[in-house]
């Protein structure tokens, strides 16, 4: 299973550590009327404190790319 973040929810480097083979991805729900260009933003992921590189990477390219079989 995957779990789908979004760019201000608390915790994602905790949840992406507990899970086993690093299954989070990036989530938008945009454009739905209720989002922030903040809650959206790509940015804000990559400026998170709590991931690494590393993980950044991993949420944001490997593993939507494992998920869709890519």
């Amino acid at each position: 299973f995957f779990v789908a973040a979004f760019p201000d929810d608390v915790g994602v480097g905790d949840v992406h550590r507990r899970l086993t083979g690093g299954n989070v991805v990036f989530s938008s729900d945009w454009p739905h009327k209720s989002l922030t260009q903040q809650q959206t933003s790509l940015g804000e992921m990559e400026r998170r404190t709590d991931l690494t590189e590393a993980e950044r990477v991993g949420i944001l390219t490997e593993n939507p790319h494992r998920w869709f079989n890519f």
